[in-house]
């Protein structure tokens, strides 16, 4: 089951359902680790499940199931049982009215709050679409790797049909943008971005707000997932800023999520070799075993002659 859980303890019926770990960070989507970095932030508790930890959910309703169409948008907020929000931007609004806000007036200022909604439309405009390009469009980094990822993340039949639609419906976040336009895109709004950060903790100071929590979404997914193109990884390792940033949010809140997914590959690969020693003795003994029968029976042939 890739179910991964927040480290807060669930209260009350409010569900995240967003796409789980893997590539030693705790989500692969930029925009679902977002909205676990902000949960983690404000202290919210909530219970954050993936598609497979679902199946049974919606096993006779799976047309319903959020991960469902193309057009897939995780994270989605579900409140007893029902979806109530979708995308990043919704499920942060319904935080924020429950009272767990980041960017309360007691913690910034307007004009704070002015300059993060004008750098989250930058990253919006650029960073989005390189990554899904990256991720999505490039030929070699979908079928080695994205796809692999996102289909063990689903249920039968999805993980065989859903991550061809997913692909399709990214070339429309690119609107025919070039490799090459989007890459020169993103080392610019990664520069004012780590021009914006300094030397400071968090963007606005030492208090986090949505910005860190995008922030690190999208660097932490890009530096940590390897690609046979890494294109746009090279970008965002080359900010030594922006990844201090991300180390800083890690070691607070996912700290134990890389050691997590080294222990469950290391069983993964521990089962393999068992599996593949057993076939070999297994192989071993019935050709010993046949062996045998022929010079048995080499033996009787020779006695009854």
């Amino acid at each position: 089951d890739a179910t991964f859980q927040s480290g807060i303890h669930a209260t009350m019926a409010e569900v995240l359902v967003g796409w789980g770990p893997d590539w030693k960070v705790a989500s692969v989507d930029p925009q679902c680790l977002a909205a676990l970095t902000y949960a983690k932030m404000t202290g919210k508790h909530i219970d954050f499940r993936t598609p497979t930890s679902l199946r049974n959910e919606y096993k006779n309703s799976f047309v319903q199931a959020p991960w469902a169409g193309a057009a897939v948008t995780l994270p989605v907020l579900k409140v007893d049982g029902r979806v109530a929000q979708i995308g990043l931007r919704q499920v942060v609004a319904a935080w924020r009215a429950d009272g767990h806000n980041l960017e309360a007036i007691d913690r910034h200022s307007a004009a704070d709050g002015a300059e993060m909604l004008a750098f989250e439309a930058l990253i919006d405009q650029t960073l989005y679409p390189a990554t899904q390009r990256y991720l999505w469009l490039d030929e070699l980094n979908y079928s080695k790797v994205t796809s692999k990822a996102i289909a063990a993340q689903l249920p039968f039949p999805f993980s065989f049909i859903s991550p061809r639609g997913y692909k399709a419906t990214s070339q429309w976040a690119c609107d025919g943008a070039s490799e090459d336009d989007l890459l020169i895109a993103s080392e610019r709004c990664l520069t004012r971005l780590e021009d914006r950060l300094g030397d400071s903790a968090y963007f606005f100071g030492d208090k986090p707000s949505l910005l860190d929590a995008v922030v690190y979404g999208y660097i932490a997914v890009l530096r940590s997932v390897e690609m046979p193109n890494p294109w746009l990884c090279a970008a965002a390792k080359s900010r030594h800023k922006l990844n201090r940033l991300c180390d800083r949010i890690e070691k607070l809140h996912f700290s134990g999520v890389a050691r997590g997914q080294e222990r469950a590959m290391k069983a993964a690969q521990d089962r393999e070799i068992s599996s593949v020693v057993k076939k070999n003795v297994e192989a071993v003994v019935v050709a010993g075993g046949a062996m045998t029968l022929f010079g048995l029976f080499i033996v009787l042939r020779v006695v009854s002659q």
